[in-house]
């Protein structure tokens, strides 16, 4: 692929580096909740429908927490979308035309995906243990559009990322020299590691959850174990949930590291131009990678019988610190592979204040509206 002449480019209205930073900021709280929905939700539906009493008990929880998370995702999916657009947008903008089509999909499947899932929360809230079969074939739809949006999201960012997949993508699908929008980087071998990586990541985040909603959220079943005024079968319930919980958590983080590392060693084979950045190789990064979920599942596993508060807060900021290596060393691996086509270093830059202050101002506000309606979700979360 020829490199683009920088000078065509209009000039960033902001540093590289206040770019990127919100891009990956963005990134890592789209995937902490997307995570949820995209390996969380599918195993709620079947536990909630097929498991024991204490998975149905976990599983009609986090279903009843589903919409926020997915609300709170798609908001925070729309910052690194706006910021690849911004550093990027001759790349973006080529590999979404080259899909248009499955591009435009997207909303097509999330609309109808929203409604599922608020049709079996709300039919749950009539009777939390059991839904009729045509809600229920609707929660699953809305899982599969779930599954699929976030396929075509990885489609977009590989083809983004890899400039010299488009003369052949656009060969094999145009008409008279114009695109037909149908494209996509399935043949591409580095697309379902990467996929696969993403989903092993959820395995992490669900593990935490578990941790997170029984210490912080569920704390009134915890307490009957120490209650007086409740009866022995209340108390064998509330110990069979921690007993079961705890081994949940660590079996999805155990299936999660397990299934990063299968996917994340063939993933840095199938990488092309994996160029060197300074003394630090692809493989080296890869390895970075891997130290998150295994950073999560030692956590995971020391603390699924603790109780506190503390506890579910260290996992949750365990599970942080892996999606934050993940992004970094992923925005790393994308400026690696657009460095021939759009080098970062050659960026004009004329910084606009007036803009940057509003954006700060924005966020700043969002910020504290954000921890208000997540003190608000705790609240009505608890028991």
């Amino acid at each position: 692929m020829t490199p683009i002449d920088m000078t065509t480019l209009q000039p960033l209205a902001a540093p590289v580096w206040f770019v990127l930073f919100f891009k990956i900021l963005g990134f890592i709280l789209h995937m902490l909740l997307m995570n949820l929905w995209l390996v969380g939700l599918p195993l709620a539906l079947f536990l909630h429908w097929r498991g024991s009493e204490n998975a149905r008990l976990w599983g009609s929880r986090l279903i009843r927490q589903m919409p926020i998370y997915i609300t709170f995702g798609v908001n925070f999916g729309i910052v690194p979308l706006l910021f690849i657009q911004l550093l990027y947008p001759s790349a973006f903008y080529s590999a979404t035309i080259l899909m248009a089509w499955h591009w435009i999909s997207v909303i097509i499947l999330l609309i109808p995906a929203y409604y599922g899932v608020y049709l079996y929360v709300y039919t749950m809230k009539k009777d939390p243990m059991h839904v009729s079969g045509w809600r229920r074939a609707a929660g699953w739809c809305a899982c599969l559009f779930f599954l699929a949006i976030g396929f075509l999201f990885m489609n977009a960012v590989v083809l983004t990322a890899q400039p010299e997949l488009w003369n052949d993508i656009w060969l094999l699908r145009s008409v008279s020299g114009a695109s037909v929008g149908i494209g996509s980087a399935i043949r591409e071998p580095a697309l379902f590691p990467r996929w696969g990586m993403m989903f092993a990541l959820g395995f992490g985040t669900v593990a935490v959850w578990t941790l997170v909603d029984r210490n912080i959220f569920n704390r009134k079943m915890l307490n009957l174990q120490n209650t007086e005024n409740v009866t022995d079968a209340e108390k064998e319930s509330a110990s069979a949930y921690l007993t079961w919980s705890a081994r949940f958590a660590r079996i999805s983080a155990l299936l999660g590291t397990a299934l990063f590392v299968g996917c994340a060693l063939p993933y840095a084979n199938f990488v092309k131009n994996g160029a060197s950045l300074g003394a630090v190789e692809l493989p080296e990064l890869v390895n970075l990678w891997i130290a998150g979920p295994v950073l999560v599942l030692a956590v995971v596993m020391f603390l699924a019988r603790k109780t506190s508060v503390i506890a579910g807060l260290v996992a949750l900021l365990a599970q942080i610190t892996s999606l934050t290596v993940y992004a970094c060393v992923r925005q790393w691996i994308q400026v690696l592979q657009l460095n021939d086509f759009l080098p970062l270093s050659e960026f004009t830059v004329r910084t606009d204040l007036g803009p940057m202050l509003l954006f700060l101002g924005s966020f700043v506000v969002g910020v504290i509206f954000l921890l208000w309606m997540i003190v608000t979700a705790v609240r009505c979360c608890k028991n």
